[in-house]
């Protein structure tokens, strides 16, 4: 082989380089190491092979933390009941913290609180995770906040993730746990500019009925009832089969109800 390469060199260098690259290649695919068996976990977690991913783990012994720490998280996703699933999440954590499978598994711990409504426990998970790590941290404790009636901190934490993320669609759900902060804290003004905000820069991207029903809200709460009524029926032209069509039917109504308010019905 190597007298070939040597007076393929001398005769045409171009081809004796790229025989020599292929030679190269060929050799060392043949002692590439395998796959990591929590990279082949991660994949089969990808489309749902939990035979596979069980077999896997029953197959392979951990022999350091980031190693332990993985198989107790994906013994956690393979669980049938809460509790065990909960408990290898808190092994997961203890193992190692700061590892990816450590900060995961605070995040599954910290939704799981949230589904449960136990709001400080969630947010105490969440702090524990690096923002560096997992991006979505401070777009989940903006919603424990709003739960937690923080309104400002909720607002704070959505323009931290707002400032980082690259997710289209999260960055327009960020600006909506905003809008919602501030007309749960009957601050109609900010509601408006901060959805004006989204329209402007096209931060609007799949909740189009969702921005006009909060821009017709804040109207109406801060009593500009026609300019809310116009809104509201826009929205029902607009999105007449959803479920913010009914909402402003809903509005039309009580505002004929409460405020006496002469509505033409006509679209």
């Amino acid at each position: 082989m190597e007298y070939y390469v040597r007076r393929l060199v001398r005769t045409n260098p171009l081809t004796g380089l790229l025989i020599i690259l292929a030679f190269c290649s060929v050799i060392g695919s043949g002692w590439a190491s395998p796959m990591h068996w929590l990279d082949e976990i991660e994949q089969h977690y990808l489309t749902g092979n939990w035979q596979v991913i069980e077999r896997i783990l029953r197959e392979n012994t951990p022999v350091n933390d980031i190693e332990r720490a993985g198989k107790s998280f994906f013994e956690a996703k393979i669980a049938l009941q809460k509790d065990e699933c909960c408990n290898y999440l808190e092994k997961t954590v203890r193992i190692s913290p700061q590892s990816i499978y450590g900060q995961r598994a605070l995040i599954e711990l910290a939704n799981i609180a949230l589904l449960e409504r136990e709001y400080h426990a969630s947010l105490d998970y969440l702090l524990r995770v690096d923002p560096r790590t997992i991006s979505d941290r401070d777009y989940l404790i903006s919603s424990v906040y709003l739960k937690l009636g923080r309104f400002t901190d909720a607002i704070r934490s959505a323009q931290d993730f707002i400032k980082i993320t690259k997710d289209n669609l999260k960055r327009e759900l960020a600006y909506l746990k905003i809008v919602e902060a501030y007309i749960l804290n009957e601050q109609y003004r900010q509601a408006l500019l901060t959805l004006e905000t989204m329209k402007k820069q096209d931060y609007v991207v799949n909740h189009p009925s969702i921005v006009d029903f909060k821009e017709g809200y804040s109207l109406e709460k801060m009593e500009e009832y026609s300019e809310a009524i116009d809104k509201y029926k826009y929205i029902i032209t607009q999105y007449p089969y959803s479920e913010y069509a009914f909402r402003a039917e809903r509005r039309l109504y009580d505002l004929t109800l409460n405020n006496s308010q002469k509505i033409d019905y006509s679209l």
